[in-house]
């Protein structure tokens, strides 16, 4: 159909490490990166761009998506918005241009996210008056709300799926080895190198050229996860070995109606078939990928034999594990590239990551479904189903 929403264009910048490689950059630059790129491969001019959907948690601009649609040298007519469905919002960026597109509002779309967890800014604590000559208390940009909420972290979340889930310490850094193997064999065989762009960074008046995702580590055995001690609770089994890092990327995706990408004759990549996102208990936020699946599941008929391949966003190795055992997926199928736990988790960037990840070996593989899906901090879920054009 004419307004079928299309992909006809995915790329992605390597993630790096916190305080790694990509320090430098501000989340703007990394997003202008990756939405010139991405128009570039596309075959567009820029002045097409109906609007730019951009995920971005921790900026300092107050619109993240303009800054860097203007980093990008977009025209100044084309307008930019800055999304927060926290882990999702890249995803929820390329969702809401899917309704957008299948509405009639518009026809061509930028979506993505950027995010520089090292550059992050501190907020100060309010106070009813003045500081009195004595320092100010900073908080973190990543804090917990302090009203209507238990204090609880992210890795508390993960511990409280342990305990419903009795899943064991050996099982969880088995899962994180596996994911950093499976991504350092995608690295050697050179299987992300079509989809990432190269940022080149001047470093002490020599400039370097970040093309290799840094997270994987060929050092890490289950032997030296198990010396790891416990980051969030006494006792506890979640460390930072069988843990999501903290990173800094930038990804970006060119959307469009069928009938928009026939008439510039832009080729396709993939088709957008639908997305859910639910909300759940936000103490064991992890699970969200259960419910968002079974919802996709049920509003397209899609049947979980007919999903060729999935990435599911590796928040921690225990709820990831929980997902799969819930689902019941061929874990064969399942980020088969590796996951966030080696490959590292941006935040408003995995999104667009994570579906750039699947396109490219949806392609390679000549299979028809793919599946994504992640859990949100603060208690959501989200799951989008592509498919591919040539398969």
């Amino acid at each position: 159909m004419e307004n079928d929403v299309v992909i006809v264009s995915a790329v992605r910048t390597a993630v790096g490490k916190y305080a790694g490689t990509l320090a430098p950059c501000k989340d703007y630059e990394l997003g202008g990166i990756v939405i010139k790129e991405a128009i570039r491969r596309a075959g567009l001019s820029g002045n097409e761009i109906d609007d730019v959907y951009f995920g971005n948690l921790l900026g300092v601009p107050g619109n993240v998506a303009k800054v860097a649609a203007m980093a990008a040298g977009l025209p100044d007519h084309v307008p930019a918005v800055t999304i927060d469905r926290q882990c999702a919002s890249s995803l929820e960026a390329l969702s809401i241009a899917t309704a957008m597109i299948r509405s009639g509002m518009g026809e061509v779309y930028i979506v993505g996210g950027c995010e520089s967890m090292t550059n992050r800014p501190y907020y100060m604590a309010k106070q009813t008056r003045g500081y009195d000559g004595n320092p100010p208390h900073f908080l973190g940009n990543m804090f917990v709300p302090e009203v209507g909420f238990e204090q609880i972290g992210m890795g508390d979340t993960a511990e409280n799926i342990l305990d419903e889930y009795d899943i064991s310490r050996e099982e969880l850094d088995q899962y994180a080895y596996e994911s950093h193997q499976k991504a350092l064999a995608a690295i050697e065989h050179q299987v992300f190198k079509n989809q990432i762009v190269p940022v080149e960074i001047l470093e002490k008046k020599r400039s370097i050229c970040f093309d290799l995702d840094e997270g994987p580590r060929i050092e890490t055995s289950p032997e030296k996860l198990a010396k790891l001690r416990p980051l969030f609770r006494t006792g506890g089994k979640v460390t930072a070995g069988n843990s999501c890092s903290m990173n800094d990327g930038a990804s970006a995706l060119v959307v469009m109606s069928r009938r928009k990408a026939n008439q510039l004759g832009c080729k396709i990549m993939v088709s957008v078939h639908s997305a859910a996102a639910v909300g759940l208990d936000y103490k064991k936020m992890g699970l969200g990928p259960i419910y968002a699946v079974e919802k996709l599941l049920a509003k397209t008929g899609i049947k979980k034999e007919e999903i060729d391949l999935i990435e599911l966003n590796e928040a921690f190795a225990s709820q990831s594990i929980a997902c799969l055992r819930t689902l019941n997926f061929n874990r064969d199928i399942v980020n088969v590239n590796g996951g966030a736990i080696a490959l590292g988790h941006p935040l408003s960037a995995t999104g667009a990551i994570l579906i750039t990840k699947l396109i490219y070996e949806m392609k390679r593989r000549k299979v028809k479904n793919g599946l994504v899906t992640m859990c949100i901090g603060g208690g959501q879920g989200m799951a989008m189903l592509i498919q591919n054009e040539d398969e």
